[in-house]
């Protein structure tokens, strides 16, 4: 689009790959509504797919990244130009039940805040990024082996999308009048159960998987023990509940009305696997 980008960072963060585009970097922190008045005066748009649920930095919350963050970055918006802010969100995320460990709430949460914010916005909901089965070591060393665990392996369909389909509605939405104050579902066609999911994997790669069948109450069992422990569990139990509930499916209408036709499944996995050597 050849526009000028500002990406915001955390201190101690390694930004070489980003001032390698051309981005300038700015430091600062969601969580520190004085760090963002920099970062946000004389922009046009902002776009944000912080969350928090991936505790990144020692103290994250999805409460406090994921809804007081982002209460910062609007407040930041509101007093610094009113940019247009592009709000990455989940499917369905009015049907969340209310809990703060859930990630699905916390998008409803801020959802609610934006629309009352009084600023331009457009708010993105995106299916299930399936790019974690390359981006996470021990996903992506299981399917070098030919393995693959399916979590919850129950016959509920949810919708699912790749990290470049996401980053290209985003960038799109801020320059496309017909997005403006519109929410909009993003995600490849078909919605897909665990079991079908496995079978496209084995259909892109050209080969059979050793599935790994973990059933979805089994696996709920283990995050409830695992959640007295570890606070990504207690995180994750909520979430994969959402997933299987049957709510996770997008209505691509606009999505093809605005940003062209969802790209499918099979095909955008044919493409994660070959460009990262799988």
């Amino acid at each position: 689009m050849g526009k000028q980008v500002r990406v915001l960072v955390r201190p101690g963060s390694d930004p070489s790959a980003l001032v390698a585009t051309g981005a300038n970097v700015v430091e600062g922190d969601l969580t520190k509504r004085e760090t963002l008045d920099r970062a946000v005066t004389g922009v046009s748009v902002l776009i944000t797919t912080a969350q928090g649920y991936s505790l990144r930095k020692k103290g994250d919350t999805i409460a406090g990244v994921g809804i007081e963050g982002h209460r910062n970055l609007i407040d930041a918006a509101r007093e610094n130009g009113r940019p247009i802010l592009v709000y990455t969100s989940a499917l369905n995320c009015q049907q969340a039940v209310d809990n703060p460990n859930s990630l699905i709430f916390a998008k409803w949460v801020i959802e609610q805040e934006l629309r009352k914010s009084g600023l331009p916005f457009v708010i993105i909901r995106s299916g299930s990024a399936f790019d974690i089965l390359v981006y996470m070591d021990q996903f992506k060393r299981s399917l070098q082996k030919s393995r693959y665990m399916a979590a919850g392996w129950t016959d509920s369909r949810w919708s699912r999308v790749s990290f470049d389909q996401v980053a290209d509605c985003l960038a799109k939405a801020a320059y496309t009048p017909e997005a403006h104050g519109k929410v909009i579902d993003i995600a490849s066609e078909p919605p897909l159960s665990e079991k079908e999911f496995a079978a496209a994997i084995e259909t892109a790669l050209g080969r059979k998987l050793k599935v790994q069948k973990m059933p979805f109450g089994m696996l709920k069992g283990v995050l409830g023990i695992g959640s007295n422990l570890s606070l990504s569990m207690k995180y994750l139990n909520p979430l994969l509940e959402f997933l299987q509930s049957g709510n996770y499916i997008a209505d691509t209408t606009q999505q093809k009305e605005i940003f062209g036709p969802p790209v499918e499944v099979q095909g955008s996995l044919v493409k994660l696997f070959k460009a990262n050597g799988i």
